[in-house]
């Protein structure tokens, strides 16, 4: 699997993508974060998998921007779904519509 170190790996509008790939990002593009490695309370390591195989990403922090922060809690970090009742938020569809009459 290779490896390589990373401060980073963005995802989201092109405007910030690009900005990363400025400031010497490496930007991680239908990348899938798999799995942390942990190190005691640490994250040491996190394998990824994209179009061209497996790859581990050694970073010096962890911002887990997966939506469902998949990784963190993978990490072990504690967790709670819904509110005090356990109710929770409804799913939420938004689309935009031109031309129609």
């Amino acid at each position: 699997m290779q490896a390589f170190h990373a401060t980073r790996i963005v995802a989201g509008k092109p405007s910030r993508r690009f900005e990363a790939i400025l400031a010497g990002v490496r930007v991680g593009l239908e990348t899938i974060a798999l799995e942390p490695e942990m190190d005691g309370a640490t994250i040491a390591s996190v394998s990824c998998y994209d179009r061209h195989g497996p790859f581990l990403v050694q970073p010096k922090i962890v911002l887990d921007c997966s939506g469902d922060g998949d990784i963190s809690a993978k990490a072990g970090v504690p967790y709670g779904l819904g509110d005090a009742s356990g109710n929770m938020m409804a799913v939420t569809i938004s689309f935009f519509m031109m031309g129609v009459d």
